[in-house]
């Protein structure tokens, strides 16, 4: 089963091959922004990957592109977690959320701001 590291947040977690990364990030509260709603349409849910590079799916043109466009802080590991699929196997992924999707989570849940933010810089910190 493969294994997923938000590094940002020292969470690892095992998850199903198939899943998006925005998939498991929401399954396990990680905050991982997202607009359109994982369909392709935003880059929102942009995160860096690294790891194991076979424990994810390819990128597609599409999602290529929708990075082009819309996303900042492009890295050579940048990739939609809407798009991004767990493959079947034993490594880890590792996934760093973009300040950009921090950010867009944030504008959907004002409530839980503050500790967020604070989360967020501890971890960036420490």
């Amino acid at each position: 089963m493969p294994k997923v590291l938000f590094v940002d947040l020292g969470l690892e977690v095992e998850a199903e091959a198939g899943a998006s990364l925005l998939e498991v990030a929401r399954k396990h509260g990680a905050p991982t922004g997202s607009h359109c709603g994982g369909v392709c349409a935003c880059s929102k849910c942009h995160v860096y990957v690294s790891g194991d590079p076979e424990t994810v799916s390819g990128m597609r043109d599409d999602e290529r592109d929708m990075l082009d466009l819309a996303a900042r802080e492009l890295r050579p590991s940048s990739r939609l977690s809407c798009q991004a699929r767990l493959v079947e196997g034993e490594g880890l992924c590792r996934v760093a959320i973009s300040e950009e999707s921090f950010r867009a989570y944030l504008d959907d849940h004002e409530g839980d701001r503050a500790a967020l933010v604070a989360l967020w810089r501890g971890r960036r910190r420490g």
